[in-house]
């Protein structure tokens, strides 16, 4: 089911005032992920948010313009919003590797020893109304990347699924590493007998079929800034 996780500890004064100001039930997400962004998933009389931690000291000026955000997604609080955020940026640590940049190092161990490491980036997410396709992941030869869509950070992605995008993608890598490929070269014989050599591959590929459309509408669907 698709979910932003349970609130945390730090989370809870700002539930309680959102709570009384939009008068429903408000729980909270505080989500370091590179992205900064609020998501917002309306359940009935209840509001569940995924917001930037720089929200966590946020004053009571731009406090009215996240409550008029949430109400009425207006230009003029969301412009507000992201000037907060650029304001309060250099608060954070800087955060320089990827969350499943261990699951990538782990595959490439595992399935492709010779390929040298490879960096975990996120791929730009675009703005709401201009997307006609999400790539959730690709592969950068020049730079040694693998990029991931930010969607695939937000829990509802089983993890059988995401070790099959990233190994998806190292496949990619191996064979224009390896010379049997040139970079940009979609999905030839090579590559399919190499693909399904994933331990779970038909899992990934049921999931896909059946629940990839639908977390992406409702990702997609979530109010944003970014």
């Amino acid at each position: 089911m698709f979910s932003f996780g349970k609130s945390k500890a730090d989370s809870k004064e700002l539930e309680k005032k959102l709570s009384k100001s939009l008068k429903r039930k408000v729980s909270i997400d505080f989500s370091l992920d590179g992205v900064r962004r609020i998501l917002i998933e309306p359940k009935g009389k209840h509001l569940k948010l995924r917001l930037d931690p720089l929200f966590k000291d946020i004053d009571n000026e731009y406090y009215e313009a996240l409550v008029k955000f949430i109400q009425l997604s207006d230009e003029h609080s969301k412009s507000q919003l992201i000037e907060y955020l650029r304001a309060h940026k250099n608060k954070l640590p800087a955060k320089d590797t990827h969350p499943f940049q261990s699951t990538l190092n782990l595959l490439r161990n595992e399935h492709f020893p010779l390929l040298p490491p490879l960096k975990l980036v996120r791929g730009k997410e675009g703005k709401k109304g201009e997307q006609k396709s999400i790539r959730l992941a690709s592969y950068w030869a020049k730079r040694k990347e693998i990029r991931l869509h930010p969607y695939l950070e937000i829990e509802g992605v089983p993890e059988y699924y995401l070790q099959f995008l990233i190994y998806h993608e190292l496949c990619h890598a191996q064979l224009v590493m390896s010379g049997q490929a040139k970079d940009g070269e979609h999905h030839g014989p090579d590559f399919i007998k190499l693909e399904k050599k994933f331990p779970m591959i038909e899992e990934a590929i049921d999931w896909e079929n059946h629940h990839l459309a639908t977390f992406l509408e409702q990702c997609k669907s979530s109010r944003n800034v970014t």
